[in-house]
């Protein structure tokens, strides 16, 4: 027969064991969430100062050297990034990622000469209320978002057609 203590156990600690997994989860998200708030905050702060400021602007695009320079800094940061990744501090890695944002948005910064500010503005509610709907069904439904690569790429594609006609 068997032994309802033992089964009892089994029980509880798969029952400990789903809610670790859990809260394992929800850290990992919340901080995921964390460090991407922060990231869209210093990229629109740093794009928008550069923007605004010609003494910058001049400096970054004066030439296409001093643009490519700024540019190719970027991916040199990412591959030290990568390449040293388990072996650097948290704050190094910090300081990293806080350069790697502001190094990306000084070349994006274009953008606010390009488009108004009403659209930009427009723009960015939009896609973080998308990333903020699609996370919360794939967070709620526990569903594996991943097959919806291939159909939004196509919905990507067809809007970038229909854009330019």
């Amino acid at each position: 027969m068997y032994d309802l203590n033992k089964l009892s156990s089994v029980n509880d600690t798969t029952w400990q064991n789903q809610t670790t997994s859990r809260s394992n989860e929800k850290v990992v998200l919340k901080n995921a969430y964390t460090w991407m708030s922060l990231a869209l905050v210093v990229s629109g702060l740093t794009a928008m100062v550069v923007a605004q400021n010609p003494a910058i602007l001049g400096l970054v695009f004066a030439s296409k050297l001093s643009f490519m320079l700024v540019f190719l800094a970027q991916f040199g940061l990412i591959w030290f990034i990568t390449s040293r990744i388990n072996s650097i501090s948290f704050s190094t890695a910090t300081m990293l990622f806080l350069l790697y944002s502001i190094l990306t948005d000084v070349t994006l910064s274009t953008i606010f000469l390009a488009f108004t500010q009403e659209s930009i503005t427009s723009v960015f509610f939009i896609t973080a209320g998308t990333f903020g709907g699609i996370s919360l069904y794939g967070y709620t439904t526990k569903k594996d978002l991943s097959t919806w690569g291939s159909y939004l790429l196509m919905a990507l594609i067809g809007l970038f057609i229909e854009s330019i006609g």
